[in-house]
């Protein structure tokens, strides 16, 4: 009974997997439906999960929409689409059907973001009864080059027992023909954190300056205060 009410607790975790992450508030913004993309709708809107779209419209109407009947929406200074057939980590790991997932970047490479939700596994505590369970925001970045027909998921090490190699194994294709970049890549300075920034630059035709260390940082304040007492001191005499 005990290990079937642990296997239950392990598949309601995964079941609740890939869900996405909402926002609380509706927001100005506009919407295109899939069979419709010539026309650009206005509304408030809330993404309420990865696969549901709430929207009131300006004569006061409220529609939930699923990825198959938008082909992309706005929500203030945010951009998002549909993406379809993929696979996130957390927990077993799923694949995705089809999601709502922002769009941060275009070009030689597309970005996106997919932010989601996992349920965390119960677990059998002393005496037998059952404790942990909740839920965990997830995220993943999705990469495609235009031309490709599937999404590759970008995810933090720590989420795959593969540790990072998983993570540089997936982004290093898409840096192929630039040597600086899988240089950094090599050198673990290519994280989740700044992906998004290097993407940009690759884009963007430009090379990726790395931000300062804290101590670089200082180092650099430091000498900047030198030159300008020095120049300070050069005028007085």
């Amino acid at each position: 009974m005990r290990l079937l009410l642990l296997f239950a607790g392990l598949m309601l975790a995964q079941s609740s997997q890939a869900q996405g992450t909402g926002f609380k508030k509706f927001a100005e913004g506009s919407y295109v439906l899939a069979d419709n993309r010539a026309v650009r709708y206005p509304g408030q809107i809330k993404l309420q999960s990865g696969s549901k779209l709430v929207i009131k419209t300006p004569d006061g109407t409220t529609v939930k929409l699923k990825p198959a009947q938008l082909y992309s929406f706005i929500i203030g200074q945010r951009q998002y689409t549909t993406a379809r057939d993929f696979r996130v980590q957390g927990g077993f790991g799923t694949d995705v059907d089809e999601a709502f997932v922002e769009q941060l970047d275009s070009g030689q490479v597309m970005l996106m973001r997919y932010d989601y939700t996992v349920g965390s596994p119960m677990m059998m505590g002393a005496g037998g009864a059952m404790t942990g369970g909740g839920v965990s925001a997830m995220s993943a970045y999705l990469l495609r080059r235009p031309t490709d027909s599937t999404y590759v998921s970008v995810q933090p090490a720590f989420y795959s027992f593969a540790g990072g190699n998983r993570f540089r194994d997936a982004v290093r294709p898409f840096l192929a023909g630039h040597p600086d970049l899988l240089k950094l890549l090599d050198e673990k300075r290519i994280t989740m954190d700044n992906l998004p920034a290097v993407i940009r630059a690759l884009n963007a035709g430009k090379p990726y300056q790395l931000p300062l260390s804290h101590y670089e940082f200082m180092k650099q304040q430091a000498l900047a205060k030198q030159a300008k007492k020095a120049a300070s001191d050069s005028t007085r005499h």
